[in-house]
């Protein structure tokens, strides 16, 4: 894919975004197994910074415990399920407040959103962004 095409128009339907974070029962399942979705050993390491934290929306801070895993978004069987490599708190943390809001350390940081449909079809509303 090459990355620096311009990219496609937004859909015309304005499309609502909410942020959740990993649920709590996927959570407590690799901090419990220390396994991941495909029963692979979960990493365990100490935060340089800046990593985004899936548990709780924001960036590790040096010095957190952290688990790097894979996990798979609970989407019906397609050829567009996948894992994907993931940090979050090595312990329990608190979670977002509001769901409904970017999160705040993630602004200003490239990223992608990959949105589905209830297919669990890549949904046209998926797009590279600037983190604005």
């Amino acid at each position: 894919m090459d990355l620096s095409a311009p990219l496609a128009p937004a859909p015309a339907t304005p499309v609502a975004l909410r942020f959740h974070p990993l649920p709590a029962t996927v959570l407590d399942r690799v901090r419990g197994t220390g396994r991941d979705a495909l029963d692979r050993p979960a990493e365990r390491l100490c935060a340089e910074g800046g990593e985004p934290l899936r548990c709780c929306l924001r960036d590790a801070v040096p010095g957190e415990g952290l688990l790097l895993f894979g996990f798979a978004p609970p989407l019906p069987e397609s050829p567009y399920r996948e894992v994907g490599a993931v940090f979050a708190h090595a312990a329990p943390c608190p979670r977002p407040a509001d769901p409904a809001a970017y999160p705040g350390d993630w602004r200003g940081r490239p990223q992608v959103l990959r949105a589905y449909d209830g297919r669990g079809r890549i949904h046209e509303a998926t797009r590279v962004h600037d983190g604005r």
